[in-house]
């Protein structure tokens, strides 16, 4: 969610929860969906923002998806090395 310095922490709340209760059954999976808030542009937060909890949710997604890159890379490293084993066998058949 951009722009969530635009609301109070209360309505952010709201906003998320409401969110979370009508996307959740349509997801394949059990666990609830995971929302990141926050202000994603170069100005800085409004007045009366909550300020650490969009610092803690923007470090988060970061967090998060360099985690999902790491997971990628790590996949397809994996996927390399299974190839270059069968081709090694292969070879020596």
């Amino acid at each position: 969610m951009n722009k969530a310095d635009e609301i109070t922490a209360n309505e952010l709340l709201k906003i998320q929860n409401n969110l979370v209760w009508n996307v959740s059954p349509h997801m394949a999976t059990l666990q609830p969906p995971r929302l990141y808030a926050g202000s994603f542009w170069s100005h800085p937060y409004k007045k009366g923002a909550p300020k650490e909890l969009l610092q803690n949710q923007e470090a988060s997604l970061l967090r998060d998806i360099r985690d999902a890159i790491n997971k990628i890379i790590e996949n397809r490293i994996a996927t390399a090395r299974r190839f270059a084993v069968r081709v090694r066998n292969c070879l020596l058949y």
